[in-house]
């Protein structure tokens, strides 16, 4: 009786320490695969079913760190700053600025020539004063160069 006592001892334990190693293996290789996840992430961060993917291993080994009783809200939280800090360069939009161009340049004669006619007879008497100041800006409009003529300023 005293030696099947034993043996059986024995076999508790045995079950018992293969268990336990058995547990420690998922939870190491569940950490493995998370940390791989987020290496993956890192090289790609915009990729959304990467960060998902990642996710759930992250909730595989956090419920796994736990005994299976679930996640807590302080899990969430450490899996989604792991997330974001393997995704820090994502949110940097790089955009290509475009070079910024002079507009081309021309003298008033010309730009004056190049209006239709119809612009001088619609002209009120502000945009005649305009077209007679010095400064000049394409974006004004055209004055035939009669208009121009009739207030005495030279092109």
């Amino acid at each position: 009786m005293k030696g099947m006592f034993w043996v059986i001892v024995v076999v508790v334990v045995a079950i018992g320490l293969w268990w336990a190693r058995a547990t420690e293996k998922g939870k190491a290789e569940a950490l493995e695969a998370y940390r791989i996840s987020l290496a993956r992430l890192k090289a790609d961060p915009r990729n959304a079913d990467l960060r998902k993917h990642t996710l759930a291993l992250g909730r595989i080994y956090s419920n796994l760190m736990r005994d299976n009783k679930g996640q807590t809200v302080f899990d969430e939280v450490a899996l989604m700053n792991d997330i974001s800090a393997a995704c820090a360069g994502a949110s940097e939009v790089q955009v290509k600025k475009p070079a910024i161009t002079a507009l081309p340049t021309m003298s008033k004669r010309a730009w004056r020539s190049s209006c239709p006619s119809k612009t001088a007879t619609s002209l009120t008497r502000a945009s005649t004063q305009r077209a007679a100041r010095k400064s000049f800006s394409p974006s004004e409009p055209c004055q035939s160069a009669e208009a121009t003529r009739h207030q005495g300023v030279r092109g």
